[in-house]
């Protein structure tokens, strides 16, 4: 949690998500039931998705992670988001989140 927390107050500093949105973001994070997922269970995915989206494994780990729950992953990584979400309409760019 704390490194969600991290990446959107980059996201907030980089102006690339208002300190608004920031602080409810994080706010939220406190209200989600977390629990810590093996790798094993996607990884072959997770490589195939760095490998396609030329992403770092661990946005890929993400990607895959949110796929196999069929969930729609949360980003403020302009990057991330432009290079897989042309291809995976589910991923929800950070302003957008609430309106959904």
């Amino acid at each position: 949690m704390v490194e969600v927390a991290n990446a959107l107050l980059v996201a907030s500093r980089r102006e690339r998500i208002s300190e608004e949105t920031y602080r409810q973001a994080v706010g939220s994070l406190f209200e989600l039931a977390l629990t810590m997922q093996p790798l094993e269970q996607y990884w072959e995915l997770a490589l195939k998705m760095a490998v396609d989206y030329q992403r770092s494994i661990y946005d890929a780990a993400y990607l895959a992670l949110a796929a196999s729950r069929n969930v729609k992953p949360v980003t403020g990584d302009r990057r991330l988001f432009n290079a897989a979400g042309a291809h995976l309409p589910w991923i929800v760019w950070i302003e957008e989140w609430q309106r959904e």
